[in-house]
């Protein structure tokens, strides 16, 4: 598996209980097994697939048939090119000035996170991904996760795996299967108009978001009034009617503004009116010559309000050193009447610290261990911090013994040999894992 699936194992959550993960094998066969009610969940290719049971055949129809209309249409293409070359160059030739008024959405997005936060790498959310275009393009500085309902050809496997630089699940927007308070930001970009239940999406993205966090809605078609909404929607109607998948406009709904302006969960406000401002007047012009009422496409930023009942914080992120000595990886054992466990020895990232930083003086400190860092494995995220842990090497005379009293009751120092790691509850589970495949490569 890639490193993205690890890094991003422990935000993902159980659609049907929200519980947590553990990853199930057997054989070549890999499998996310829920750790509250069992549920199975199948990962293939690289990518898990967190559907309700009773949605996936219906999800199956729907985006057979959207594929073929978007084929149809000029959306998608057959072309091996065409999807890494978004939104920049239309391969196809169909859409090309369409795909130009995306870029320049896409250059907005990437300036206006530049300047409105001091992290430089955010943890962002996009929802509703469709072939992942902008998601690939946001990987390049930020870590990305893309959500979408389509796992195809034209859906989150457009994009070879070997060249996403994001992790992709599919899932749906109504449901998100990922842990609360998980992102900086959320971009629904060309998406949220493509559900009818808009107040749970918007629940939805409130909760995995961070308080404070961002909530960008792009590129999706916002009308002043709810008469221009339900003739938009007749409209949708009758073009899907015409190409002989009418069902498809049941996925389809109109934004009104007060959609935004009137949103408990977020303070909205509008960046943009429409994709130029010259097409802004020239819609309001034909609404004054009494025509009929024509989508906007504005962008707006909200951000996630605080709850009253909140009281979230983010956790210390840590590092840790993984020692290897005669095939055993040098651990914390830490065993009592209700579980056990094990840990890499680390701890805290002070601030003005890098991770490497981290883990040699973490190493020094607990262990009078003077480590050379040589891999990096992560970050693995988890809700509210990230861990990074180094491949290392250290002086063998200096190598702690077995089962010697760890310094400040971290248990017990314990060689685990590498064969049984997949079999112990060493955490975090995804460094682990990854452990695991390191190793028997």
């Amino acid at each position: 598996m890639t490193h993205l699936f690890f890094r991003w194992l422990g935000v993902l959550r159980c659609p049907q209980c929200g519980g947590k993960f553990d990853l199930h094998r057997d054989g070549k066969v890999r499998a996310l097994r829920c750790r509250e009610c069992g549920a199975r969940y199948e990962i293939a290719p690289e990518m898990p697939r967190l559907l309700l049971p009773q949605r996936e055949n219906e999800i199956k129809k729907f985006c057979a048939q959207y594929d073929a209309l978007r084929l149809q249409e000029g959306w998608a293409s057959e072309l091996p090119e065409f999807y890494l070359h978004l939104p920049f160059r239309d391969l196809s030739a169909r859409h090309p000035k369409e795909w130009l008024l995306r870029a320049e959405s896409l250059r907005w997005l990437q300036d206006w996170l530049k300047n409105n936060f001091s992290k430089k790498t955010l943890r962002i959310l996009d929802i509703g991904a469709g072939s992942g275009w902008m998601s690939q393009r946001l990987s390049e500085l930020h870590q990305v996760l893309a959500i979408d309902v389509n796992a195809g050809p034209h859906g989150l496997s457009a994009l070879p795996v070997e060249q996403r630089q994001f992790m992709a699940a599919q899932a749906e927007l109504e449901n998100l299967p990922l842990a609360s308070n998980s992102f900086d930001v959320a971009i629904a970009n060309a998406s949220l108009h493509y559900t009818q239940h808009l107040k749970q999406v918007f629940g939805e993205i409130s909760r995995v978001l961070r308080p404070g966090g961002k909530l960008i809605v792009m590129d999706s078609p916002t009308y002043p009034t709810l008469a221009a909404v339900l003739n938009a929607h007749e409209r949708t109607k009758a073009y899907y009617t015409q190409m002989e998948v009418p069902e498809l406009a049941n996925n389809y709904a109109g934004l009104l503004e007060t959609n935004f302006l009137e949103q408990p969960g977020f303070r909205f406000t509008r960046r943009r009116r429409d994709f130029t401002g010259s097409s802004s007047v020239k819609k309001w012009l034909l609404e004054k010559m009494g025509k009929a009422t024509a989508a906007r496409f504005p962008i707006w930023v909200g951000e996630r309000l605080c709850q009253p009942e909140e009281n979230w914080q983010p956790g210390r992120q840590r590092a840790g050193a993984l020692i290897i000595q005669h095939h055993k990886l040098l651990t914390y054992h830490f065993k009592n009447e209700k579980k056990e466990y094990w840990r890499i020895p680390g701890g805290g990232i002070e601030p003005n610290e890098t991770p490497e930083q981290a883990a040699q003086r973490e190493l020094h400190e607990e262990l009078n261990l003077p480590i050379t860092i040589q891999r990096q494995f992560g970050p693995y995220f988890r809700a509210n911090k990230s861990e990074w842990y180094f491949l290392a090497e250290a002086d063998q005379k200096k190598m702690p013994v077995d089962y010697a009293e760890a310094p400040e009751d971290f248990g017990k120092i314990d060689w685990l040999p590498l064969e049984k790691l997949a079999e112990c509850d060493l955490r975090p589970a995804a460094l682990k894992w990854e452990l695991v495949d390191y190793f028997n490569s």
